[in-house]
């Protein structure tokens, strides 16, 4: 397994694991959303499950290297 593929597995499991926040709404007929990490990639789906489903393979493709340049949030601590 190579580096890269052991941090991305690593990261999954720990998502998986702790779950993740994401923003979600209804639109019509469809739910939209995103990760909370990642507010540049939206998905979306007919139904919240489709959604919830959505957003992981999302995680998965921002976290695996799929995405390149992905720009996410992060909180800075200050003194």
């Amino acid at each position: 397994m190579s580096l890269q593929a052991d941090i991305h597995s690593r990261i999954l499991a720990n998502a998986m694991e702790n779950g993740i926040r994401y923003i979600y709404w209804q639109h019509d007929d469809m739910w939209l959303g995103y990760l909370e990490e990642f507010p540049d990639y939206w998905t979306q789906g007919e139904t919240l499950e489709e959604l919830q489903d959505n957003l992981r393979d999302l995680h998965s493709d921002v976290t695996g290297g799929e995405i390149p340049n992905v720009r996410r949030v992060a909180e800075l601590q200050l003194p």
